[in-house]
């Protein structure tokens, strides 16, 4: 498990997320930060608070499945960065209550639900991750064992501003080419008169070639990212019926369909008309949504006004 960040040209806002990195296709992290537990904190430049905390809780045994531990508890923190870090509370000489104001025991622990431990029996794991919850008492945690074994004998407090920061080179990657397609586009009015062809945008961004053995059975895999229906539908009726084609967004149905061995992927996370979510009112009839990520919609779903009228909403996924 990784962090990954990227800039939503479409909101003009960050997008940050876990994602399973064995599930991720290379060509969908294109223009992301990738952050993995080594860009966290490692020996030379320093430990995470995270890492800290997971070694003082005893929660690392033989350590295979600690990164994609830490990375897991990562972004349930960045969820809640919003909240302010409380300062360390004492109360008759123990620590108590130290952590972020918008992470509860329960938000903790469903952080690593998605992890499997095979040797601690999850319980130290558990006890460092509600460690950064608002409304747990240390002392149920096992805080001995933990200033027991730390050096400075307290939890150590995680600072939002020591987090790693999206790469500037990304960003004016990004605005590079926007300039070079907004340039395209009017190349193409200019020279077609016809301002919604196909940009480049909608062209083959990647190409793998998979020679085997003696220069036998090559096998060519083609990338498209599609940021309008349009580009998605002229890929289709290109490559569709001479190719295996295969829309993509979070690549998750990899773990389910095995078997399949698509030749051309076309990405559609990028598309403004797909990954939309709208309340809708009791009075209105629908409303169909596509391309939205879990974590969205779990997002959305969080909302108060939707928890008070959620019979108002239906989703229709592709």
């Amino acid at each position: 498990m990784v962090f990954l960040s990227r800039y939503n040209r479409n909101s003009k806002r960050m997008e940050e997320m876990t994602i399973n990195s064995c599930l991720t296709l290379l060509g969908s992290i294109d223009r992301c930060a990738i952050t993995t537990t080594e860009g966290l904190g490692n020996q030379r430049t320093g430990l995470h608070p995270i890492h800290e905390r997971l070694s003082g809780f005893h929660a690392s045994q033989c350590g295979y499945c600690t990164p994609g531990m830490a990375m897991a508890i990562y972004g349930c923190l960045r969820k809640c960065a919003p909240a302010t870090t409380h300062e360390p509370c004492h109360e008759n000489g123990h620590e108590k209550q130290q952590g972020l104001s918008g992470l509860t025991d329960v938000d903790a622990e469903r952080a690593v639900s998605g992890n499997i431990c095979r040797c601690t029996g999850y319980r130290p794991i558990l006890d460092a991750c509600k460690s950064f919850a608002s409304n747990v008492d240390l002392e149920d945690l096992g805080i001995n064992a933990f200033t027991q074994s730390s050096k400075g004998g307290s939890l150590p407090p995680y600072d939002l501003s020591l987090d790693p920061v999206f790469p500037q080179f990304l960003l004016e990657e990004l605005d590079a080419s926007e300039r070079h397609v907004a340039r395209y586009q009017a190349w193409v009015k200019g020279a077609t008169g016809n301002a919604s062809a196909m940009d480049e945008s909608g062209q083959v961004r990647f190409k793998h070639v998979e020679i085997g053995a003696g220069g036998a059975d090559t096998q060519e895999r083609l990338w498209i990212t599609a940021t309008k229906m349009e580009e998605v539908f002229d890929a289709m009726a290109k490559y569709d019926g001479e190719s295996k084609v295969k829309l993509v967004v979070g690549n998750t149905s990899a773990g389910y369909y095995k078997h399949v061995n698509p030749e051309v992927f076309i990405d559609i996370s990028q598309v403004k008309l797909l990954p939309c979510l709208s309340y809708m009112s009791l009075q209105e009839d629908n409303q169909r949504d596509h391309g939205i990520l879990c974590f969205q919609l779990l997002r959305f779903l969080s909302l108060p006004c939707i928890l008070v009228a959620c019979n108002s909403l239906s989703f229709c996924g592709c």
